[in-house]
């Protein structure tokens, strides 16, 4: 037997009485060794030498150092006999528990924070799949924007450009966020915003009985309110705030004039007036909130309006 490396272990042997005494020997003298040697100095004349010395005598004890794993200890001066499996077992148990501990220590880190429900496959997600599960705020109405320029070379029709339908508030404001406000562009531009289905043209059908309100903005005094005025025009249509009398309503015009712009409400009846005058009513009052100034609001007939002769407009009522 190896008694370099047995310290505080326990040692298995028989239950002879020769045994315990030559167990009990053996670790007397092993420690009275190792209580002897940290006291052992060479003392030198030369200091490098007795450094080197030291540093052997720490080597030693290093090896002197006994190997766990394989020692038991004597309890209470009794030889153990049977108790030693059951040792051996608790040591392999309390091996296995740590290795268990580790393992879960380590897969832990490999858990993600966020996981997909079992029943939804993300992979298999297409984008228009993707795009309904946000929550949109549809509007009652679809509105067309369209666009006119100012090149008055060509014909009217090919001025009239159709820039977008929308269907939802997001995207209205993902529109207006994205132009220029009316008082940024040219003169001789028209900004026009129509429910879909309607061009915004005085032949066609839809408007062709009908009229427009109109509210005149000096260009010069009043141009600040040109760009308040008409978002606060398109905010009413898209959110139905003209209540039942929005069937009447074919959609809103902003004309960009050097002599004045002006901000117009189509109608498709001249002929219903008391529905035009609500209209009317209405837009006067939210215009006269956003700006804080009287606003006065004409209404005009479309057949009239073509068929005019000079600068003055019959005008069918005043508001």
């Amino acid at each position: 037997m190896d008694t370099n490396g047995v310290t505080d272990k326990n040692v298995c042997i028989d239950n002879t009485l020769e045994q315990e005494k030559t167990t009990t020997t053996t670790t007397s003298t092993q420690q009275t060794q190792q209580q002897q040697q940290p006291h052992k100095v060479i003392v030198t004349d030369d200091s490098v030498e007795e450094e080197k010395k030291d540093d052997e005598n720490i080597e030693e004890k290093q090896q002197q150092q006994p190997v766990v794993d394989n020692v038991v200890s004597v309890e209470g001066g009794e030889v153990c006999g049977d108790n030693v499996n059951n040792e051996e077992g608790n040591d392999e148990n309390n091996l296995e528990e740590r290795q268990n501990l580790n393992n879960n220590n380590n897969s832990s880190t490999q858990i993600p924070i966020i996981s997909s429900p079992p029943q939804l496959n993300i992979n298999n997600l297409s984008l228009s799949t993707t795009l309904k599960l946000r929550q949109e705020h549809r509007l009652k109405t679809r509105w067309t924007f369209w666009f006119l320029n100012s090149d008055r070379e060509l014909p009217w029709l090919e001025r009239l450009k159709k820039v977008c339908t929308i269907e939802s508030a997001e995207a209205f404001w993902a529109l207006y966020d994205n132009i220029r406000p009316p008082s940024a562009m040219q003169s001789g531009c028209d900004y026009n915003f129509f429910k879909e289905g309607i061009q915004p043209v005085w032949e066609v059908p839809d408007n062709k009985m009908g009229g427009r309100l109109i509210v005149q903005i000096d260009n010069k005094n009043k141009i600040e309110h040109l760009d308040a005025l008409w978002l606060e025009l398109l905010v009413a249509l898209i959110g139905e705030q003209f209540g039942r009398d929005s069937e009447y309503i074919c959609g809103a015009v902003c004309n960009m004039r050097g002599k004045g712009h002006k901000i117009c409400l189509w109608t498709k009846d001249a002929e219903a007036e008391e529905a035009n005058r609500r209209i009317g009513a209405i837009l006067k009052d939210r215009f006269q909130d956003t700006t804080n100034c009287s606003i006065r609001v004409n209404y005009e007939e479309h057949n009239v309006s073509q068929h005019k002769s000079s600068s003055a407009t019959q005008v069918r009522f005043v508001l």
